[in-house]
């Protein structure tokens, strides 16, 4: 609703304001005319506005009709009506007679409601067990699923644990056998070379045996063939000494371990045997045979001699380079082995660590379902404790029903529980009582509400528990006090509708009167106001103009606040009593 239209329905409602206002209006204009500052143009129409404290306030206009808390009052159903013995309209107090039942069927409804009874008991007593049993069910169901997870998880925890405690004690095991490595490795090293030396003493007097063996064989051969054959003594005294010089140097060579020395003197002794040997042949070929039999059987034997010490002297130079290499490649594998453990060390700890994150975001997923399902079952809880409540409520109805129809067997009255006034009264004698339509229904003039009628434009504007203002037609100059209490959101004939209730009800107010109400929507109080009229706008800033000391009109700025439409709260620039002059 615009100001216009408030401002109309205002003094429409107020038509004595109106007038005084009118004369207000008339003494203020003939007072200025007398009064104004000379320095003032005749022509001009000055008017006052000033500035004063008050309440601004903004509400919603609506109007409708009162109505009453309604108590039903009513027999069991299937009971057939008498009378009534109070008139419809009437005002009754709590305990009065206000209908009687005739008794033709009364049996039969108490066998009835005797049944409906014993099956509300027996469906509230199934509602209590079906709560139970929802708990009993929902908490196994819950610690059932954390116990297997937390089972799975030390299942595999206690599997890494033994996994990682096998490898500290192999990664021990290795480490300490690194550190005793060099000792033990040079010590047998040691043990070898001593033997290696020993193999090589023994090869050098195999071969020292094996020749001189060969030097009397050769004396042999030599004697046999000269005492054979008529052979030069002088020539064979000569090829002797050729052999016995060579065998010297050959000594002398290997005495001094000099490896080109030996060869050379190995082979000027082979070249004078062989020479002496071939005179010999050449002068006595009968004996040649089995002297060259000889001669390959110790050439054989000498051969693997040499090869064997050549061999053991190979042993013995490698020996000093073997140590290291051995214990290089030795610590080599061990630094290997070493570092695969400590890898797999890595490994499980890391798959521990994870286990345990992933046991901490399992408890964290566990706690969070566990709060969804705590709201869950919260709320199935919620609904099964309301079927219960309703259950009940069947039940207890039932129950009173039953304990009402019974009574009536002595005395077949329905009674008042409530002051107020009988509202509806909708039987014929003999006709059959149904749930449809109470026998009585009385309201209340303690508890009154009024229903309004909103515009959707203002619909949104409206809360529960905001202040109304209301004025009863009969009792226009009468102002009550009330709250909103409820908003309907479906739309009728294009409008909402709420419900304000009255504080109090002192006019004794009837249900069907016509009532008009402003809703507070927005109030301040007790603050500095001002007419919207005398307030201007110039380039973007509040302004008014006021008389200085010598009469003379001035524009200040100020600040305006909260409105209503009409007049502004004042921030700024003005103090109370203050008085604006506008120049039309």
């Amino acid at each position: 609703m615009n100001l216009l239209n408030k401002s109309v329905h205002w003094f429409k409602k107020n038509p004595k304001r109106l007038i005084i206002v009118a004369a207000a209006s008339a003494i203020i204009l003939g007072g200025w005319s007398l009064f104004k500052p000379k320095d003032i143009d005749d022509g001009a129409i000055l008017r006052e506005y000033p500035v004063t404290r008050g309440n601004i306030t903004v509400g919603v206009e609506a109007s409708g009709k009162l109505t009453s808390k309604r108590t039903i009052h009513t027999f069991a159903e299937g009971l057939i009506f008498e009378e009534y013995l109070v008139p419809l309209g009437g005002e009754v107090k709590k305990g009065d007679a206000l209908a009687r039942i005739s008794l033709t069927n009364l049996n039969e409804v108490i066998d009835r409601l005797e049944k409906e009874a014993a099956d509300a008991k027996d469906a509230y007593l199934q509602a209590g067990n079906a709560i139970t049993r929802f708990q009993l069910q929902s908490s196994l169901s819950a610690e059932e699923k954390q116990q297997n997870s937390k089972l799975k998880y030390e299942a595999d925890l206690k599997q890494i644990t033994e996994e990682l405690d096998d490898l500290a004690k192999q990664l021990e095991a290795l480490e300490k056998q690194k550190l005793t490595l060099s000792p033990n490795n040079k010590e047998a090293l040691e043990e070898e070379k001593q033997t290696l030396e020993k193999s090589l003493k023994a090869a050098r007097a195999e071969l020292d045996a094996l020749e001189e063996a060969r030097e009397a064989e050769l004396e042999r051969e030599m004697e046999e063939a000269a005492y054979q054959s008529n052979i030069n003594k002088e020539q064979l005294i000569a090829y002797q000494n050729a052999i016995e010089e060579a065998a010297a140097a050959l000594k002398k060579a290997e005495a001094e371990a000099e490896e080109e020395a030996i060869k050379r003197a190995k082979a000027a002794l082979e070249q004078a045997e062989a020479a002496k040997r071939l005179y010999l042949m050449q002068s006595n070929k009968g004996l040649s045979d089995r002297f060259e039999a000889s001669r390959l059987a110790y050439e054989e034997k000498k051969k693997q001699a040499e090869q064997n010490i050549s061999d053991l002297r190979t042993k013995i130079r490698n020996l000093a380079s073997k140590s290291e290499e051995v214990l290089a490649k030795q610590s080599a594998e061990l630094d290997t082995q070493i570092a695969e453990i400590k890898d797999k060390i890595e490994k499980a700890n890391r798959r521990m660590e994870d286990l345990k994150k992933q046991r901490n975001e399992e408890l964290e997923r566990e706690a969070a379902a566990g709060d969804t399902q705590d709201k869950l079952n919260e709320l199935e809880l919620s609904s099964l404790r309301a079927s219960e409540q309703r259950a009940y409520r069947t039940y207890d109805t039932a129950q009173q029903e039953l304990e009402k129809a019974i009574k009536l067997l002595d005395e077949p009255i329905l009674y008042a529980e409530t002051d107020g006034i009988v509202l509806t009264a909708p039987y014929r004698s003999q006709e059959k009582i149904t749930n449809e339509k109470a026998v009585v229904e009385i309201g209340s003039l303690k508890d009154m509400e009024l229903e309004l009628v909103i515009e959707p434009v203002d619909i949104n504007d409206i809360e529960i528990g905001q202040f109304t203002s209301i004025s009863v037609s009969v009792f226009p100059s009468d102002e009550l006090e009330g709250e909103v209490i409820s908003k309907n959101l479906a739309v009728n004939d294009g409008n909402y509708s709420i419900k304000v209730k009255l504080k109090e009800n002192p006019l004794s107010l009837l249900e069907g009167m016509a009532a008009n109400a402003t809703i507070v929507t927005k109030q301040k109080k007790d603050v500095l106001i001002l007419s919207n009229k005398a307030i201007k706008l110039v380039d973007g800033k509040q302004v008014v103009k006021v008389k200085d000391e010598k009469g003379h009109l001035q524009t200040i700025e100020i600040t305006a606040g909260f409105s209503d439409g009409q007049v502004s709260e004042i921030l700024s620039g003005l103090s109370e009593n203050d008085v604006v002059i506008v120049e039309d």
